[in-house]
């Protein structure tokens, strides 16, 4: 009977955890404007969740949708990444690449705020850049 009870209770934390990453990832599914840290203009940045991992991020200017680069992603916890995808770009990190690995300060329904921690090659030379969003 006790060996019951622990099966069940070790069942009950394994599912609430693995509730945990289902949880934060149906929040990122959909369109989330990025927030300029300078005055707003005519272009606006958007990042666009899929399901699964897959990120697409573009840049709209005067109501027409420009460039676009494909990305992987995870989230697990407070980490989240930024991976290569289908496009896969020479990494700049002085052009404010997006690839690598962040701490998330927020997610919620509405705003999504994440500071870099590393490169994609895991170096943390000159990575903090700070991105905050609302969702659209």
């Amino acid at each position: 009977m006790k060996d019951f009870l622990k099966a069940g209770i070790i069942l009950l934390f394994v599912a609430l955890i693995g509730g945990c990453r289902g949880d934060q990832q149906n929040k990122l599914i959909g369109n989330w404007e990025q927030i300029p840290f300078t005055k707003p203009d005519t272009v606006k940045i958007f990042w666009q969740f899929y399901a699964g991992d897959a990120l697409i991020k573009y840049t709209v200017v005067n109501e027409k949708k420009l460039d676009s680069i494909h990305y992987s992603y995870n989230i697990d916890g407070s980490t989240f990444d930024i991976f290569k995808g289908t496009d896969n770009p020479e990494y700049l990190p002085d052009a404010g690449d997006p690839r690598g690995q962040y701490w998330v300060d927020k997610l919620s329904d509405s705003n999504f705020k994440i500071t870099k921690r590393k490169h994609p090659d895991g170096s943390t030379d000159a990575v903090y850049l700070r991105i905050e969003m609302v969702k659209r």
